[in-house]
């Protein structure tokens, strides 16, 4: 087996895909913790490329307390596999780590963003934040069984 160099895609921004969440983590950020994740994606023209993406806490500038905005990218993200409204302090981070175990493995549809650095020297691909959820259930089925 020799060597050889592999060029990361890019997957253009607004491309619908159907990925799968693969080995998130908590981790520390620059400015706070981080739900880190690798996003794999499972069909169509960009099937086999993975891209890293972030989904971050919230902090407080004047309190530096930690939070999730609601509805934001990371409140999404863990939503998809737990009830996390109105939970708090303790209750609340026992329920996130739960959700980001139980989010590796976990299949997603969404549109991809591409996001670059301040000096525009580096892109990445991101999902879209609002744009991702679980696969619609068979719509064939449901389609077959309205009456004309």
């Amino acid at each position: 087996m020799g060597i050889s160099i592999r060029k990361r895609d890019l997957i253009p921004e607004d491309t619908p895909i159907t990925a799968r969440i693969k080995a998130p983590k908590i981790v520390n950020g620059n400015y706070s913790r981080q739900v880190e994740a690798d996003i794999a994606v499972l069909s169509g023209e960009y099937r086999g490329t993975q891209f890293k993406d972030w989904f971050s806490f919230d902090k407080d500038k004047v309190s530096k307390e930690e939070y999730i905005t609601d509805k934001g990218k990371l409140y999404q993200l863990l939503s998809l596999v737990e009830n996390i409204d109105g939970l708090e302090g303790e209750e609340l981070e026992k329920a996130i780590k739960e959700a980001v175990k139980k989010l590796d493995g976990f299949v997603i549809v969404g549109r991809v963003d591409v996001l670059e650095n301040k000096a525009k020297s580096k892109k990445r691909n991101a999902l879209q934040p609002g744009s991702f959820g679980p696969p619609p259930e068979d719509m064939d089925e449901e389609f077959e069984q309205l009456s004309f």
